[in-house]
């Protein structure tokens, strides 16, 4: 998934992220929390520690890798990116690159969705990327639109983490923008897209080309070959805002009668085939990630 900036709108929220202020600056210069601590409170020292016993080193170490190397990296307004390595800090050995930002969601003043959702305090996944440098894809284990290499296999026990600290914060909610269609797939068993017909969309079309592996499904996502029958065009995957709900305000969003007509609706009406002489032609042409 991309980056995001500060305040980007989507087609239903956006994320304000709030700028740094005069105290701020002076309280993160004097305790070092914006060069040095993840999220203003974890080290690289704290989050070795987090790693090791939630098993997610020992995991990898089982594959092969070891020798870690955990840096935090400051970025624009004291923000940090979350780098881990495997025996050199480069980009040959990199396993992992994360940025988290909290924030609120609040709604364009145009709109009338849904306002008792103003001004969540959530936590906004803005980049997360998981890698194996020194692993090659295979026939039996393609790669997917965006990737390098591999995943690590790793990417649940992350989210679990990531859902504790915001229940540690007492944050409403997670906050994905998925890039490709994969990434929404990857999230879908507790993540939904804020808009019900983006949720509709996206389970209609997996509804649909279910019988394709979860790399053909994004590859023909990805490469125009998903027709949707209602007009007879492309489906070009348009992303959007997915949220994992943490309290009661914001799940009875996504259980209200109004989320779940529109959603029942969409879902129903929706039709997606496979573009078969198409799709066929495009696989057997080498696929650059």
């Amino acid at each position: 998934m991309k980056p995001l900036n500060k305040k980007r709108p989507f087609s239903s929220l956006i994320i304000d992220i709030p700028t740094i202020n005069e105290n701020d600056l002076v309280d993160q210069l004097t305790t070092h929390s914006g060069s040095s601590l993840l999220l203003g409170m974890f080290s690289a020292n704290e989050i070795r520690k987090v790693l090791e016993k939630v098993g997610i080193l020992s995991a990898l170490r089982e594959k092969g890798i070891d020798d870690f190397i955990i840096k935090i990296h400051p970025i624009e307004d004291f923000d940090q990116v979350l780098k881990i390595y495997s025996q050199k800090t480069d980009k040959a050995h990199q396993l992992a690159e994360v940025r988290l930002k909290e924030g609120c969601l609040s709604q364009p003043a145009k709109s009338s969705i849904n306002p008792d959702i103003s001004q969540s305090h959530i936590l906004s996944i803005e980049w997360m990327m998981m890698q194996n440098p020194f692993k090659e894809f295979s026939p039996h284990h393609p790669g997917l639109p965006g990737q390098d290499h591999p995943g690590l296999g790793q990417a649940r026990k992350v989210l679990k983490l990531i859902i504790a600290y915001c229940r540690l914060k007492n944050l409403d909610g997670v906050v994905n923008f998925p890039e490709y269609y994969h990434n929404a797939f990857l999230y879908r068993e507790v993540f939904k897209f804020y808009d019900p017909c983006k949720e509709a969309e996206f389970r209609a079309v997996l509804r649909d080309i279910s019988h394709l592996s979860l790399a053909e499904m994004s590859w023909a996502v990805n490469t125009g070959c998903i027709v949707n029958m209602q007009n007879n065009s492309t489906y070009d995957w348009v992303s959007d805002i997915q949220i994992f709900p943490l309290n009661e305000n914001l799940q009875q969003y996504f259980q209200s009668a109004a989320y779940l007509e529109t959603y029942n609706t969409t879902f129903s009406d929706s039709r997606f085939i496979v573009d078969e002489e198409k799709f066929k032609n495009i696989k057997n042409q080498p696929q650059t990630p």
